[in-house]
């Protein structure tokens, strides 16, 4: 199911019409998947892409190019938010309420962060220089029970939900344990579920990395909606879980 689109001229742009098709045309992430800025130059190109769909001279985009366009913009609209803004929590919640009102049958979108974690429960395989935000792989075979620490509650979107969760139990507490994303589909067929909204059907959960390359917390996201979620949205939901700690 795709989000919710949104008024924003950029929802309209076909990335397969654009020089490059999709990589071009929603390029503002370069080849190790730190974020760039978005010229001038290229916000005019968007615009007249935009204007020859509305006028008919190109035809209308499929659907993976209006989740794409989609993300996009609320892309650039989390950097507009957080730009010059150093505190994490009001960085969160706002980024937390821009998903919860732009994503279509979405009830909970929030952060963990993670807490009372033991240094040797964690090993991060990274030399910390750039373009190794993602290469974070923490080990949760050195670190067991209370050594891997707990999720805390942070900012959200939703109804009132599970405080904390210990690392390695629930999809958060999975997703943090392996310190990639983790989607799923149906959560009554994930063991472990933590039900915090009981009308919850889907999920999906990624990390989130601070400055140093190091397992801050995740992002998580519900929908009533049996596998609501695809691998576009972890792409992109990944993306937008970076700014928080990766802007201007």
């Amino acid at each position: 199911m795709a989000p919710r689109i949104s008024s924003h001229p950029a929802s309209t742009v076909s990335g397969s019409q654009a020089p490059g098709g999709l990589a071009a045309a929603f390029a503002g992430v370069d080849q190790r998947g730190q974020f760039i800025p978005v010229d001038e130059n290229w916000r005019q190109e968007r615009a007249k892409w935009n204007h020859d769909i509305q006028s008919g001279k190109l035809p209308a985009q499929d659907p993976e190019d209006l989740v794409v366009s989609h993300y996009f913009v609320l892309q650039e609209q989390a950097f507009a938010l957080v730009k010059g803004e150093g505190d994490w929590v009001a960085n969160a919640a706002n980024l937390a309420s821009l998903l919860f009102n732009n994503l279509d049958d979405v009830n909970y979108v929030g952060f963990y962060r993670l807490e009372n974690a033991s240094a040797r429960a964690w090993r991060t395989d990274t030399d910390g220089t750039a373009g190794t935000v993602r290469a974070g792989v923490h080990d949760d075979i050195a670190g067991k029970g209370e050594e891997r620490g707990e999720l805390v509650l942070g900012p959200f979107m939703g109804k009132p939900a599970c405080v904390r969760i210990p690392v390695g139990t629930g999809v958060c507490g999975v997703t943090a344990a392996k310190g990639s994303a983790t989607l799923v589909p149906d959560v009554h067929a994930f063991a472990g579920h933590i039900a915090c909204d009981s009308a919850s059907r889907s999920e999906v959960v990624v990390p989130v990395f601070d400055k140093n390359a190091r397992l801050w917390g995740v992002l998580d996201c519900d929908s009533p909606t049996r596998a609501r979620f695809t691998q576009s949205d972890v792409t992109w939901l990944s993306r937008l879980a970076d700014v928080l700690f990766h802007h201007e």
